[in-house]
């Protein structure tokens, strides 16, 4: 699940001015999508419930990036860990820990099998925000046969899809874009992860600094969990990382949050990354941490870790 409430956020310690300086809001060089890539069979329209051709139109960016995210040869690594390594307990944590298979091809070839063959037993959908507080949720599906998982993003992102998305400049609809195939894929990560090992989720890394596998994916792909500005649906403040930080000295854990650039962010859109990715793998992907931080005590006490 990703949540939208996790820590208190406010743009008074990011100053619009230092936004606008650092082109998280709006940079003249982007260029629009222009990914080419299949849509993955887990995103394909029939598995979408109340979403009209017009509105999987729109979403067509989002969705060949959240295919990149499950297939590119970049990203499989995680997945391969989650899907195939073997979950060993850990006293240090007093929890289970994932141990990484061998990640030779087999592994990566039965990783793109098993992330195929979940098409069908996942389906997508919106649900109302007073129903869950969170941007996306991965929930049990017992309506399908055999009962499946359904992956679920917040109406708001359907209704700004919609009515406002067209009107808006193309930095804004980018920015909204990449945050609906990040979501798509953190709960991916949780839909896949319940198919195959039903329960408790593990960690995914030892020094994670909580076993929540659809954060961990955001943290091994981007080195820190992303998130809106402001915590707005539409993405109108700009995106941010998130950076867990514990200071010994004051016995306390902070976030750090840093705004990112828009060239970031629209990078994601263009083949010639994902080209490149092919030399470099997700080193890429790596969000750039700006001089512009807000730092928020954190409301959760992760006994000292630090990632």
């Amino acid at each position: 699940m990703r949540d939208n409430k996790s820590s208190e956020i406010s743009i008074q310690c990011l100053h619009r001015s230092d936004l606008v300086s650092s082109q998280v809001l709006e940079n003249p060089n982007v260029k629009r999508s222009n990914l080419s890539c299949e849509i993955h069979p887990i995103f394909h329209h029939k598995h979408w419930t109340h979403t009209t051709p017009k509105l999987y139109e729109i979403l067509q960016p989002a969705l060949r990036l959240a295919s990149y995210f499950l297939t590119h040869q970049s990203c499989l690594e995680y997945w391969c860990t989650v899907l195939l390594g073997k979950v060993e307990f850990r006293a240090d944590v007093n929890w289970n820990v994932i141990i990484p298979p061998p990640l030779d091809k087999s592994d990566f070839d039965t990783t793109i099998e098993l992330l195929t063959g979940a098409a069908g037993k996942i389906r997508l959908g919106w649900y109302r925000h007073d129903d869950i507080d969170a941007f996306a949720t991965a929930v049990p599906d017992t309506q399908l046969s055999p009962p499946g998982q359904e992956i679920l993003l917040d109406k708001n992102f359907q209704k700004f899809a919609e009515k406002e998305y067209k009107t808006c400049s193309l930095c804004h609809q980018l920015r909204f874009q990449f945050f609906i195939a990040l979501n798509l894929a953190h709960e991916t990560v949780h839909a896949v992860r319940q198919l195959i090992y039903p329960g408790i989720e593990p960690y995914f890394r030892v020094y994670e600094p909580e076993p929540e596998l659809g954060s961990s994916w955001e943290r091994f792909t981007f080195g820190n969990k992303i998130q809106p500005i402001n915590l707005s649906f539409d993405c109108a403040d700009g995106l941010m990382t998130g950076r867990i930080e514990y200071l010994q000295e004051l016995k306390q854990t902070f976030v750090v949050y840093s705004p990112i650039p828009m060239d970031f962010i629209a990078s994601f859109f263009q083949e010639e990354t994902w080209s490149a990715a092919n030399a470099y793998g997700r080193s890429l992907f790596q969000a750039p941490l700006t001089p512009h931080c807000s730092v928020t005590p954190h409301t959760f006490d992760w006994k000292g870790r630090r990632l």
